[in-house]
C-alpha cells in the first residue's frame, strides 16, 4: 500500500508505519503502545516510545534499521536507506527479529 509522499509498511498482522520523504518517519497510529521504536545508525541508537506520537526526523543521508522493540528480545521492522533527507529507499523489507507471541 503507498500513499502519495510517503510509504506506508504494514505486516500481515495489521502493525504498520510510516516512512515519509518529507524528512519525519511517523508512526503509524496501529502501532503497539507497548513497543518502543529503535532507530540504529551504525554505532548510533536512537529510542523513541510508540506512545509519545511525535515524528522522528531523518535530517541527513543514512543507512538505518528501523525496528519495534517489545522488551525480552523480542523485535521487528525493517532496514530502510535514506539516499536523501526528502528520499527514501527500501533495502529490504523482511522483519528483524520476531515479535511478540
Amino acid at each position: 500500500m503507498q500513499e502519495i509522499g510517503r510509504l506506508l509498511f504494514t505486516r500481515k498482522d495489521g502493525e504498520s508505519f510510516v516512512v515519509g520523504n518529507d524528512t519525519t518517519i511517523t508512526l503509524h497510529r496501529k502501532a503497539p503502545s507497548r513497543a518502543n521504536v529503535v532507530i540504529k545508525r551504525g554505532e548510533e541508537v536512537r529510542t523513541h516510545h510508540v506512545g509519545d506520537r511525535e515524528p522522528i526526523e531523518i535530517n541527513e543521508h543514512a543507512s538505518m534499521e528501523v525496528s519495534f522493540d517489545y522488551g525480552k528480545g523480542r523485535t521487528s521492522g525493517m532496514r530502510i536507506l535514506v539516499i536523501a533527507p526528502k528520499s527514501v529507499k527500501v533495502l529490504r523489507s523482511e522483519l528483524i527479529g520476531r515479535g511478540p507471541r
